[in-house]
């Protein structure tokens, strides 16, 4: 939903004598403020909200960095209060086109500076903050808290200056045919309670109705004293196996609450998204709702929570049902980049009540990984669970297969644009094969002869060294 109204800066008084920032200052960019001063190349202008269904909406548009001219911006002026200020924003990546489908990930590390401008002279704030990775998968706010140095006492008036660049250390990257959308901005001084949280929530009882379920999306969520808090939905209700919506209509108020109906009595189980919006300071979370009636058949399953971590070498998945009938097993799949594949089951327990489960993956990838359970029931059909993200081993090196038969795959977890030597070493330590400058993220060896090996892995842009061992049959 579009803004609806316009937040205002603070004013100076004519006379001289300077409010303090003692409140929050927002800016949705509904209209523009002409205080706020863009360089060359950025424009305030409409762009499709991905957080919000693609709902129109108004923003700052700047180029991607590493490109012609990728700019800075000002705010209007602020007051020194002397506190810390807590800074946060939405920042959305897309094509040139500002297509909403083209969010995405940045194409590389990419980071922000800001600094205090006050008249002529620069103060920096905070250099080099590395930006969370964007995309779908992610979520699009930043925010960040920083001390009003010792140049800035109470009463100062500033104005911060913003701008985005590639990661120092990340390499010369560019980003061209991209655009950033910057919007939702809000400067707090640090002792303002400023923080919201959408937690997801279910509605699966006896008490439901066979029809109709009422239910408030606000009773678990957390806000802080005197929020002014309003919900929207972000996506309409979808049946359990399904991937698009349909089978029941929503209504939900600004309030929190609402009501779901179902129009296909065959299915019983749906989930729908919303977001919780603080209109003061413009913060926004998301949470997800599933909702389950009590006829049209039995519920299959009602997976309460899903939980992947990585720790002594092992990546352990744990999951909760808070109900169970006809299923013929769990079973796990990954993902380390080719694809998801199945790694193993658990047989469910069919409890009424629900039940815990731990599968242990002992021979993860280092890799970046995705995991998810995919749910069979007894009659084939199954649906899948939420999926959950194990970061990369620091600068993993994987060799495989170790043993081989003389091919070898050599798989690298170095940034985009990092520098990489590699060398090969036979078992008298005699350098045999060298690839210096390599770019890639992988290397295939082939023809070695029987033996044992030592591959050497040198990142040049970070100066950390991997030696891994090598057996050919």
């Amino acid at each position: 939903m579009k803004k609806v109204h316009i937040f205002l800066f603070f004013l100076l008084s004519y006379l001289g004598s300077m409010a303090q920032n003692t409140t929050c200052t927002p800016a949705t960019f509904s209209v523009l403020d002409p205080a706020w001063t863009f360089s060359s190349g950025i424009n305030w202008g409409g762009y499709n909200n991905p957080a919000n269904g693609c709902a129109p909406d108004t923003g700052i548009i700047t180029p991607g960095v590493g490109g012609n001219n990728p700019g800075s911006f000002l705010t209007p002026t602020l007051v020194s209060d002397g506190h810390s200020l807590n800074v946060a924003f939405d920042i959305f990546r897309f094509n040139s086109n500002l297509s909403c489908n083209s969010w995405s990930n940045y194409a590389c590390p990419t980071s922000m500076d800001i600094d205090f401008q006050v008249g002529n002279t620069i103060i920096p704030a905070i250099t080099d903050l590395l930006l969370p990775p964007n995309g779908p998968n992610n979520n699009p706010r930043v925010s960040t808290t920083f001390a009003m140095p010792a140049a800035i006492p109470t009463g100062t008036v500033y104005r911060l200056r913003i701008s985005f660049k590639p990661k120092s250390g990340s390499g010369n990257c560019n980003q061209p045919g991209t655009k950033y959308v910057f919007d939702n901005f809000y400067a707090c001084p640090a002792t303002s309670p400023d923080v919201i949280d959408a937690i997801n929530d279910s509605y699966c009882d006896a008490t439901n109705g066979d029809l109709v379920v009422n239910g408030n999306v606000s009773n678990n969520d957390l806000s802080f004293s005197g929020a002014n808090v309003v919900y929207s939905v972000i996506s309409a209700p979808i049946a359990n196996g399904s991937t698009t919506p349909g089978g029941a209509t929503l209504v939900l108020n600004p309030d929190g609450t609402f009501t779901i109906t179902r129009t296909d009595p065959l299915q019983s189980v749906f989930t729908f998204t919303y977001l919780m919006t603080e209109t003061t300071i413009g913060q926004t979370d998301m949470a997800q709702v599933v909702v389950c009636f009590s006829e049209g058949g039995p519920v299959p399953v009602q997976l309460s929570a899903f939980t992947a971590a990585r720790k002594n070498g092992i990546v352990s998945l744990t999951w909760k049902t808070e109900h169970e009938s006809e299923l013929a097993q769990f079973q796990i799949e990954r993902n380390s980049g080719n694809g998801f594949l199945s790694i193993g089951s658990v047989k469910p327990m069919n409890a009424v009540n629900g039940s815990g489960y731990q599968f242990n993956d002992e021979l993860p990838s280092k890799l970046a990984s995705s995991y998810r359970l995919r749910i069979i029931e007894k009659d084939g059909k199954y649906s899948f669970s939420t999926v959950k993200s194990i970061t990369a081993l620091p600068e993993s090196v994987v060799v495989y297969p170790n043993p081989s038969n003389g091919q070898v795959q050599v798989f690298i977890d170095a940034a985009t644009g990092h520098l990489i030597d590699i060398t090969l070493f036979n078992q008298t330590g005699s350098r045999i094969r060298q690839f210096n400058n390599y770019r890639n993220r992988y290397l295939s060896l082939t023809g070695l002869e029987t033996g044992n090996y030592l591959i050497r892995v040198q990142n040049r842009t970070t100066g950390k060294t991997t030696v891994e061992k090598l057996t050919v049959l």
